[in-house]
């Protein structure tokens, strides 16, 4: 009762919610450092290492600590002597777990992540189902699978490896949400 054939699958959706989104936006100038004051940064900050290895070696102690205390000094949360884009994680700079683009990502992944069937069968998607994560649409394609939303708890079905028949959340997109952080977490 859950598989069907022929919704808009979640890739459908996005493109629909995104094309409404990029009319009320405007792309903002990029900023940050220049190449040039970039690469001379970056140069600076080597130097110093390396004379930071240079003096350690000199003194009798182990090189990797003044390299250490010389990185942290320089970052940018300390100094700022470094710029940030090099000194972050991009893909915490664009990734919002509670955006609807990067929670379609996760159930994009199918049962890789948090496994739809399963929230369906232990009636734990959402209450009432229209509330959910694909709002209410009454039935969702996911990986070339339609899932019908509307019917959940309705059927069974044996477990199988990964995350494929577990519920480990209150709710489906919770569960998106909490799998998306865990995704940037190993980036």
């Amino acid at each position: 009762p859950f598989l069907l054939k022929g919704p808009p699958a979640v890739t459908e959706i996005l493109a629909s919610k995104r094309s409404l989104s990029a009319r009320s936006s405007h792309r903002a100038a990029m900023g940050g450092a220049s190449s040039y004051y970039a690469i001379v940064f970056m140069a600076i900050f080597l130097i110093t290492v390396w004379t930071a290895a240079k003096i350690s070696r000199s003194v009798g102690i182990s090189s990797i600590v003044l390299e250490i205390a010389v990185g942290l000094v320089l970052s940018p949360q300390l100094l700022g002597f470094l710029p940030s884009e090099y000194a972050e994680c991009y893909h915490r700079k664009v990734v919002d777990c509670n955006s609807f683009k990067d929670k379609a990502r996760i159930a994009d992944a199918g049962t890789g992540f948090c496994d739809l069937h399963a929230y369906l069968e232990a009636d734990a998607y959402a209450h009432p189902w229209t509330s959910g994560f694909f709002g209410d649409a009454a039935s969702v394609t996911l990986n070339g699978l339609t899932y019908n939303l509307s019917e959940q708890g309705s059927t069974r079905r044996l477990s199988s490896s990964g995350t494929a028949g577990k519920t480990d959340y209150d709710s489906y997109e919770e569960c998106l949400v909490q799998s998306c952080k865990l995704d940037l977490a190993m980036k």
